[in-house]
């Protein structure tokens, strides 16, 4: 098995990972109405155009035979391939309602989409985990992955947006 077969794979579930937690954590921002709709709609564009990188990622996947090979449960990777888009859907609706100020559409699509990745991390974590880790264990590890990295992406985007925008709340 060559490194460059499994390397989408790889960056794939990080990048999932990644812009689903970050996602999810500037919709919490968003609930909390601390955030305004400029800063909000900065970040879900970048992790709208990140999400469609990581789509684009997804599908240099290793052939079916070379996944099932590597112990890969493929019943679960059609369904992680649905989920994923349909989170890169609902992010890509939430970054219109946000611009024509639509706030409760835009929080409800960013519940949905949060929602979608979650669902699509448990479903990569029923694909690609291995004993002794599979099932509870790897699903654990996905969404704990997936948080911290979108805690600390959104942290230091806000962090950010007071060099630009002084009169954030500074509660976030």
């Amino acid at each position: 098995m060559l490194l460059a077969q499994v390397l989408p794979l790889a960056i794939f579930l990080l990048g999932a990972e990644w812009v689903i937690g970050s996602f999810a954590v500037l919709v919490l921002t968003d609930l909390q109405g601390e955030v305004r709709g400029g800063f909000l709609g900065r970040y879900a564009l970048t992790f709208f155009a990140s999400a469609l990188f990581v789509a684009w990622l997804r599908d240099q996947y290793p052939t079916p035979a070379t996944l099932q090979a590597l112990g890969v449960h493929l019943k679960w990777v059609n369904w992680e391939v649905r989920a994923f888009a349909a989170f890169v859907i609902l992010v890509g609706l939430y970054n219109p309602a946000n611009w024509f100020g639509l706030k409760t559409v835009r929080r409800v699509l960013g519940i949905l989409a949060s929602m979608a990745g979650v669902i699509m991390l448990v479903f990569s974590a029923l694909a690609y985990g291995q004993a002794p880790w599979a099932g509870f264990g790897t699903i654990l590890n996905f969404l704990v992955a997936s948080l911290v990295l979108g805690g600390a992406t959104t942290g230091l985007a806000v962090g950010h947006g007071y060099l630009s925008a002084p009169y954030l709340t500074p509660r976030p």
